[in-house]
């Protein structure tokens, strides 16, 4: 099976974290215990060589890296996701993929053998809004997020919590740390399923914005692309 059979060597996928977390899903549904592995995502990559690029959706990358690198079906998207990270190493100047994440400030992801998992991206840890203020009292009052009160859930792969609140603080919003009747967005990333409630697909923070939703509150659900695009 493909668990066992790339134990040996690391994956590479384009926004792996959902690659990885069907992955899981389907290993837990039959009860497998998988071979420890280890990824990288070659959107993350994408960001660290090609910085002024809008967006690193595969298309977009593909296009910029030219009609030699494309997918269309699973088969060559997965052979554009390892060009990609190969185009990348080179543009790091790093001597392999390893190399590349470390020149981009990027960890593994890893799978352990009880499905436990580290997405690949930026070193995170446990921060508050309260903990931070702005850096700036200079802002643009026709920032879409100048005013708002944007909350975040699940894992973002291109910055870290602290670093997401910082910069919501710094066009003029204001983080929050729950969804609340004043939160006007809700940023969602990568859900850990091992973290959802027994049953659940989405996060206590999606089911509390659809709730409030429902009830006629103006709550914007949009993904970290659309986080990145807005900053």
């Amino acid at each position: 099976m493909l668990a066992t059979r790339v134990a040996a060597s690391p994956l590479v996928a384009h926004y792996a974290s959902f690659d990885v977390s069907v992955l899981r899903a389907e290993l837990a549904r039959y009860e497998i215990e998988p071979a420890p592995l280890t990824y990288a995502c070659s959107a993350l990559l994408s960001r660290a060589a090609w910085p002024l690029m809008v967006s690193v959706s595969l298309p977009v990358v593909t296009r910029h890296l030219g009609p030699q690198v494309g997918g269309r079906s699973p088969k060559t998207n997965a052979e554009a996701a390892g060009e990609i990270a190969m185009r990348a190493i080179d543009m790091l100047q790093a001597r392999d993929l390893g190399g590349a994440l470390a020149k981009a400030g990027l960890h593994w992801g890893t799978v352990a053998s009880d499905l436990r998992w580290t997405p690949c991206g930026l070193p995170t840890g446990h921060v508050r809004a309260a903990d931070l203020t702005p850096r700036t009292d200079l802002f643009d009052p026709s920032h879409p997020f100048f005013g708002k009160t944007v909350v975040f859930t699940g894992a973002l792969e291109s910055m870290t919590r602290r670093s997401a609140f910082q910069r919501v603080y710094d066009v003029g919003g204001t983080p929050g740390d729950g969804v609340t009747k004043e939160t006007h967005v809700l940023v969602v990333g990568e859900q850990d399923i091992r973290r959802l409630a027994e049953g659940e697909t989405m996060s206590a923070k999606q089911r509390k914005a659809h709730d409030l939703r429902a009830k006629g509150q103006d709550i914007q659900l949009i993904g970290e692309d659309d986080f990145l695009r807005a900053l």
